[in-house]
């Protein structure tokens, strides 16, 4: 599987980014938070782990080992850190709340349900590129739209971050159907990667 590195586009080309996103199933949008505040939502995040897991007091963000964390359920996702200040200030952020409407056609008058998904902190080397390909088994109409916000650099391999197939949300049932065996989550994990080509 190939690594490719989609356009990143501004808040200025929101429309653009939209048609991408209908086209490709996914769309990066850059600098939705400024320094200042990356810097703040990672403070905050210091301090909720610093009040569960009093281990990671005085090590620095970027030194925290798996010892220093709260329990993982996989891939470094963080289940107990879900309801922490950080995520709560990502999720309210005016420009992240904007985004989605705008994205999902929806008016500032109509509520926005935000789920209670959880953070991925690396600790230590990212997971293999493709080692968690999946598909959801819910949700084939878009009803929903998922947003992964990054606080700080994720641009490489070296960095655990999203990786999509593009075009994949238009084969959703096509790829569900040709899985072997039924689903036991909400989800549905790729051992062959060369089927999504």
């Amino acid at each position: 599987m190939k690594l490719l590195h989609p356009p990143r586009f501004a808040l200025t080309e929101l429309a653009e980014a939209k048609a991408f996103l209908k086209a490709e199933g996914f769309a990066v949008i850059r600098d939705v938070y400024t320094p200042a505040e990356c810097d703040r939502f990672c403070e905050q995040l210091k301090a909720s782990i610093e009040a569960i897991c009093p281990a990671a007091a005085g090590v620095p963000l970027a030194e925290l080992t798996a010892g220093h964390l709260p329990a993982t359920d996989s891939n470094g996702l963080r289940g107990a850190l879900a309801q922490s200040p950080a995520m709560w200030g990502i999720r309210q952020h005016a420009e992240t709340q904007h985004l989605h409407r705008y994205l999902q056609d929806w008016s500032e008058e109509e509520e926005l349900v935000v789920s209670l998904d959880k953070l991925v902190l690396q600790v230590g080397r990212a997971p293999r590129m493709g080692s968690w390909l999946h598909a959801d088994t819910r949700d084939p109409a878009r009803t929903a739209l998922q947003g992964t916000a990054y606080l700080r650099d994720a641009t490489t391999e070296e960095h655990a971050s999203l990786v999509v197939v593009p075009g994949s949300h238009r084969r959703h049932a096509e790829l569900l159907a040709a899985q072997k065996k039924p689903p036991t989550k909400d989800y549905v994990v790729w051992e062959d990667a060369s089927s999504l080509a």
